[in-house]
């Protein structure tokens, strides 16, 4: 007896077909997208036309002729200038001649610190001066507010100029604790000798 062997087939893929139409189906859309993508970009666009100008727009087109000049003054007349006065706040400084203010906490050690940044003013001149030494006493008033209506250097045996202006301008420049009930007036002593090396 002999047995045939049925000729092989391969076997059938459906599963296939789907992926393959699938994909053909993908490339087409993407095809199509790209088409119009750049065919969108190809064609003209009409311009819409310009609306016409309304009145105002027609009215700013037109041009303005400049004013005239101003009359000239008369050698006889007196210009006028009108100045607008700052708001004036009482800081106690117009009384520093009798200030009867209490220092706040914290007073003497403010002028303290800017003693001690006078320090610098002094080494300054030192490296100019070689030889420099002496005593300077500061005169300070100081208002409402803590700002400093004057200072003055009241007592100088250091005799540098370029000394008791730096250390002046260090006053000046400082705002301190406010004073109760008015302005007051101190005296910073200060001495300057150079350092022992």
């Amino acid at each position: 007896m002999s047995t045939s062997i049925p000729p092989s087939q391969p076997p059938k893929s459906s599963g296939n077909r789907a992926l393959v139409l699938v994909v053909l189906l993908m490339l087409f859309v993407a095809g199509g997208l790209l088409y119009f993508k750049l065919g969108a970009d190809e064609a003209p666009k009409a311009a819409a036309p310009p609306p016409p100008p309304t009145a105002t727009e027609a009215a700013v087109d037109q041009v303005i002729p400049p004013p005239p000049p101003p009359p000239e003054p008369s050698a006889s007349a007196e210009p006028t200038v009108v100045k607008k006065a700052p708001a004036k706040v009482d800081t106690g400084c117009s009384t520093c001649g009798s200030c009867s203010g209490t220092e706040p906490a914290g007073f003497r050690g403010a002028l303290a610190g800017r003693a001690a940044l006078a320090q610098r003013c002094y080494e300054k001149a030192l490296g100019q001066a070689g030889e420099l030494t002496g005593k300077l006493t500061v005169g300070v008033c100081v208002g409402v507010g803590g700002q400093v209506c004057s200072a003055s250097i009241e007592k100088d045996s250091l005799g540098s100029p370029l000394v008791s202006q730096c250390v002046l301008n260090i006053y000046r420049a400082t705002t301190f604790p406010s004073p109760k009930n008015g302005c007051i007036q101190a005296q910073v002593p200060m001495n300057f000798v150079p350092k022992k090396q």
